[in-house]
């Protein structure tokens, strides 16, 4: 993490993700690109 960040990367972590998460903690990690305006410059979305 500290790597991407010193790369100038946005990072975004959530916390408390469990291993096969439920669809509306997938549909809350995909709107976090949205809320920071950051959506079209996206590389990737590790779960």
């Amino acid at each position: 993490m500290e790597l991407l960040k010193a790369s100038g990367k946005v990072v975004v972590e959530d916390g408390g993700v469990m291993p096969n998460p439920m669809v509306e903690k997938l549909a809350e990690g995909v709107r976090i690109p949205f809320t920071i305006r950051c959506h079209r410059n996206i590389g990737y979305c590790l779960y």
